[in-house]
């Protein structure tokens, strides 16, 4: 990454995000948020390219 992670925005929260059952199983009750994150990346070839991070 070439840059910071930034435009961070809320897409889900709790019953929103499907995954919400395992990650209380495994890390305990919590107010769970799903985050949309851009930052600037380069690719294997050298090119320069925003991508959305999970």
């Amino acid at each position: 990454m070439l840059s910071d992670i930034h435009d961070i925005e809320p897409i889900a929260s709790n019953t929103g995000i499907r995954e919400r059952e395992r990650l209380q199983k495994r890390y305990g009750a919590a107010c769970w948020r799903k985050r949309k994150r851009i930052a600037t990346i380069v690719l294997a070839d050298g090119s320069v390219h925003r991508a959305e991070l999970p």
